[in-house]
């Protein structure tokens, strides 16, 4: 009796075992999906805190819209952030990284093919180290379609076949509870030219952090006249500034007013912690030439007009005061 409840609690954990993998590693097939000849990756990124020897578990979906079978590769590779503001985020490929957390990754799955139109979910656990330091650490999950050969036309020239790989990933921000430092700056703020005939206009904004965590700077650009008068204003929605590394952010206004004189753009960016923010601003010209141009020759050919018709008037006078 005590060997078959043994036995049967074996059965039952299996069970349950294999019943929370099918769960999490589940396929699904959509309809109608169109042939793009690419995947998806999702969700693109997670933001993940945990206390040091904490574990956390997230989903990542692949869907399949390259119109055939397609094997997927699963991999984690560190990231980090730039001094060079230009530079998003630097994949450190088989490097280990500033503030890595590649070792603390487990892949459910790290290979699987579907067909056109499945999506395979898969967990991802990262196991925070009793050691870890507090401060967010940075990894990456990549999708990599399967290498695939094209083949060549067969010709006497034709050249080696070629293998075509493509990859997408998810970024994991992951912050480690514990004494953190909250420290950036607004570096800079610029137009990318001092005369434009209309806008778009494009500011350059650069943000430093010099702390441990990421920050998430916001704000708000608003643009004035020459007389002070606000014209329009430009939202700047959150952005990510990883640990000890720059970030610049493109910025562009729109407008489809006639606009013609010097402006101001004034910026307000709150640092993302603290309630602390910076301004700055920058002049530029909106001189649409074409316009003015044509408004110029149109008043020139009116005043010529007027002194035309005014000459003929006056010559009609003339020659009627000589008749009488």
């Amino acid at each position: 009796m005590r060997r078959k409840k043994i036995w049967l609690g074996l059965f039952l954990a299996c069970a349950i075992v294999a019943g929370g993998n099918a769960q999490a590693a589940k396929l699904e097939q959509l309809k109608d999906v169109n042939v793009t000849d690419d995947f998806d990756l999702g969700p693109t990124s997670f933001s993940v805190e945990a206390n040091p020897g904490e574990s956390v578990t997230k989903s990542l979906v692949v869907t399949n819209r390259k119109g055939f079978d397609q094997e997927f590769i699963i991999s984690a590779e560190d990231f980090q952030g730039s001094d060079d503001p230009n530079q998003t985020v630097l994949l450190q490929g088989g490097k280990i990284g500033r503030y890595s957390a590649k070792d603390w990754v487990h892949l459910e799955m790290d290979k699987f093919t579907i067909k056109h139109g499945e999506r395979q979910f898969f967990d991802v656990t990262i196991n925070v180290p009793k050691e870890a330091d507090a401060g967010d650490h940075y990894v990456s999950v990549l999708a990599s379609a399967a290498p695939k050969v094209e083949q060549q036309e067969s010709r006497i020239d034709s050249k080696p076949n070629v293998v075509i790989t493509s990859r997408v990933g998810a970024l994991f921000f992951i912050r480690v509870k514990g004494k953190t430092v909250e420290d950036g700056s607004l570096q800079s703020f610029k137009a990318n030219r001092f005369w434009y005939e209309k806008p778009p206009v494009s500011f350059k904004i650069v943000s430093k952090n010099e702390g441990t965590v990421r920050l998430q700077p916001s704000g708000k650009i608003v643009i004035k006249n020459m007389f002070g008068a606000i014209v329009d204003s430009v939202e700047i929605k959150p952005f990510n500034v990883l640990r000890e590394s720059m970030r610049g952010l493109d910025v562009n206004w729109e407008n489809q007013k006639f606009l013609v004189g010097r402006y101001t753009a004034n910026l307000e960016l709150d640092r993302g912690y603290g309630g602390q923010a910076d301004m700055r601003s920058v002049s530029f010209w909106l001189m649409p030439w074409k316009q003015l141009g044509i408004g110029l020759a149109a008043l020139v050919f009116f005043i010529l007009l007027v002194n035309f018709m005014r000459k003929r008037v006056d010559v009609r006078i003339g020659v009627k005061k000589r008749r009488r």
